[in-house]
């Protein structure tokens, strides 16, 4: 419901405003639609831990958590067997109790008191009985209440519905029919062409913004959470999607007086940047917690531009199909669509990078070569001096300002399937 509702709102909105403010417009709303991601990831964490709506509600869910710790260090034998044990936080060495046969290790045992009472030892042995490897883990149990998550929504909600009722009013456009809203596919004026190339772009910006937005605490907690005293995925996983909202409301009308190509082709490199930082800095293959910092600020970089990047989209795509509002509003709604994959896509590949190689390198290094297919269709067909269908804003003009009114009228005609 929610993703109809996007792709509802955002092309009926580009309709009620002309081509000069239309980065203006659709970046507040969508900005201001995707504060509410960073208000979820914010308020859920919070309100699923009480018994927020009483016995309304439903009784608790048994929630497990179980972080691997890292801040351990293992010794092996010539053979390949555990012979020594230990680990860096103090109060774990004193509760430790290590049983030995000679040089090698048989039992490992952590009493479970104070600060080490939900810690436990996973030992893997032969059929000897000697160990072979050493997994501890912190496992924390609690009731939680998920429901509150989706009831606490329902009054605003009903609010907007009433809002919607009594407010929202209807564009007229010529009637196409259900075949109609798939003439974006059709090789009239050269539309799918088009449609490709912002299906690509789109899912480069809001893509990459959704993905990341379902992405990053995962990441938080996958690759820095094995480490003593390591942070909290969930006090830091709203922080991106807020700064992408933010953006997309600041950067709108930035987009409308140079172009929305401009902006896309700019941010794209900035993601660019960031993915290849991350790779090459080494933050994604941490040897100590020290290197989070330098993560947490390269992914809040890479949203800033991920937003940023989605702002000048809703400029640049109706400004692509200027000769028909209509398929203009059709591309941003089916645009956004596909880049509603994000998150499943971003979680599914990131996951399957960290279970083939032990990291995300590759899935960063892989996306980077998609952002560079993209930068390149950006500037070829849309930027660069001469492009097919530039944008350089209100103050450098477009290509439809470009063209003679025959030429517009010819291309209107064709797209109404009208006599040339």
């Amino acid at each position: 419901m929610g993703g109809g509702d996007f792709s509802s709102f955002m092309p009926s909105t580009s309709i009620f405003f002309p081509k000069r403010l239309q980065g203006m417009a659709m970046g507040i709303q969508a900005g201001l639609g995707n504060f509410g991601v960073s208000i979820v990831q914010f308020v859920v964490p919070v309100i699923v831990g009480f018994a927020a709506l009483g016995a309304i509600a439903g009784p608790p869910q048994l929630f497990t958590k179980v972080d691997v710790l890292r801040d351990v260090a293992i010794e092996r034998s010539a053979d390949g067997y555990v012979s020594g044990f230990s680990a860096k936080r103090e109060d774990l060495t004193q509760a430790m109790e290590i049983t030995r046969e000679g040089d090698a290790v048989t039992d490992i045992v952590i009493r479970q008191e104070g600060t080490t009472s939900n810690i436990h030892v996973e030992l893997t042995r032969d059929d000897a009985g000697r160990v072979s490897d050493v997994v501890v883990k912190n496992i924390v149990k609690k009731d939680i209440w998920l429901q509150n998550a989706a009831f606490l929504w329902v009054p605003f909600l009903v609010v907007a519905f009433i809002l919607c009722a009594l407010l929202l009013r209807s564009v007229t456009l010529p009637a196409r029919g259900f075949r109609g809203q798939f003439e974006i596919l059709s090789r009239r004026n050269r539309a799918l062409t088009h449609t490709w190339n912002c299906t690509v772009t789109y899912l480069c910006s809001f893509g990459s913004f959704s993905g990341y937005a379902a992405a990053f605490p995962i990441m938080i907690r996958t690759i820095y959470g094995g480490f003593d005293g390591a942070p909290d995925p969930l006090a830091y996983a709203y922080l991106g999607p807020l700064i992408g909202g933010l953006v997309r409301v600041l950067t709108g009308p930035v987009f409308d007086r140079w172009g929305g190509s401009k902006g896309m082709h700019w941010t794209t490199i900035g993601q660019i940047v960031g993915c290849l930082a991350l790779v090459f800095g080494g933050y994604l293959t941490p040897t100590s917690l020290d290197q989070f910092d330098g993560f947490l600020l390269l992914m809040l970089w890479i949203f800033l531009m991920t937003g940023t990047n989605n702002a000048a989209t809703f400029r640049q795509y109706p400004i692509v199909f200027a000769y028909s509002p209509a398929k203009g509003a059709q591309m941003l709604g089916w645009t956004g669509a596909w880049a509603a994959f994000g998150p499943f896509v971003w979680t599914s590949l990131i996951g399957a990078s960290i279970t083939a190689s032990g990291s995300a390198n590759l899935f960063f290094i892989g996306v980077s070569v998609f952002y560079l297919y993209s930068l390149a269709v950006n500037w070829w067909h849309y930027t660069r001096k001469g492009a097919e269908r530039f944008d350089y804003g209100n103050g450098g003009g477009t290509w439809w300002d470009a063209l003679p009114d025959s030429e517009k009228e010819r291309m209107k005609r064709i797209d109404l399937h009208q006599p040339v």
